[in-house]
């Protein structure tokens, strides 16, 4: 099998891959994930500075489930051994 970049280095069982987006090559599936891993915490910077803003005001219960659900898909984010 050959990778959308045209490697063909796929090895779903070692470097502590999980069983996920097996066409994709080594450097393309943790690259993947790296890319994820800074798009959650882009939006998680900024749902915090929203909760902030809006802690002074009243207390917003929606942004704070939102950042908790967020924060738990961050802590889910496969990292490599």
């Amino acid at each position: 099998m050959k990778c959308k970049c045209g490697s063909y280095a796929i090895n779903p069982h070692l470097y502590g891959r999980d069983n996920t987006d097996q066409d994709l090559c080594d450097i393309c599936y943790w690259r993947k994930r790296a890319n994820n891993l800074q798009q959650l915490k882009t939006e998680i910077r900024a749902m915090c500075i929203e909760l902030e803003c809006t802690t002074h005001e009243k207390f917003d219960s929606g942004m704070y489930h939102a950042l908790r659900g967020r924060l738990h898909e961050l802590s889910s984010v496969p990292v490599g051994n």
